[in-house]
């Protein structure tokens, strides 16, 4: 009876091993990637507390943003033809972020603080076919800061999305969604009192 039990026990093992892989390659295989935020500044005591609701500034970027190994100008004077691309590419960052965030029901355009992302630098990734398949994910370095009426900064996030897509807008898009929906689980995390 006991070589039954412990073939059993490795038999269940062996099926929760291979539900773990299967779910490690699921999440690789969407192309979508994120570390945790990592916490840049954080108010203590927390103001945010008991706040249901917060503002949101639009998707601002760093000037010069680097995108890949060049500045945005350098990158768009390489590929003149992408200029509207990375344009709409841009745009769908911030709506998707924004989008993350409104759905949520915690927008309301006169809370007390307010969202405020800062893109620092972007990887456009590449998709394509060139003799061979190739695909590479838009990766996007974002800081998230909380801010009070007067600017002043409250807390401070920094988030990597990772995601992949045919075009770029596509790929930026994805990432913003991520972004937006990992500030979503910060600010709930900061809303809620720890005892």
């Amino acid at each position: 009876m006991r070589a039954h039990a412990t073939t059993g026990a490795r038999t269940a093992r062996a099926r929760s091993g291979a539900l773990r892989v299967c779910l490690a390659l699921l999440v690789a295989a969407s192309g979508c990637a994120a570390a945790r935020p990592a916490i840049l500044a954080q108010a203590n005591p927390n103001p945010l507390v008991d706040q249901t609701k917060f503002a949101l500034a639009p998707v601002s970027f760093a000037v010069p943003l680097r995108v890949g190994e060049k500045t945005e100008p350098e990158y768009l004077a390489a590929n003149p033809d992408d200029v509207t691309k990375w344009a709409d590419a841009k745009k769908s960052f911030n709506d998707t972020f924004a989008r993350a965030i409104v759905t949520q029901d915690l927008w309301d355009p006169n809370a007390k603080y307010t969202v405020r992302a800062m893109v620092k630098s972007v990887g456009p990734g590449v998709y394509g076919v060139s003799g061979v398949f190739v695909q590479k994910p838009a990766d996007v370095d974002v800081e998230v800061s909380i801010v009070d009426q007067h600017g002043n900064e409250i807390d401070k996030i920094g988030i990597h999305p990772s995601n992949t897509g045919i075009s770029v807008e596509d790929r930026l898009g994805r990432c913003g969604r991520v972004a937006g929906a990992m500030t979503v689980d910060y600010l709930r995390t900061r809303m809620h009192r720890v005892d």
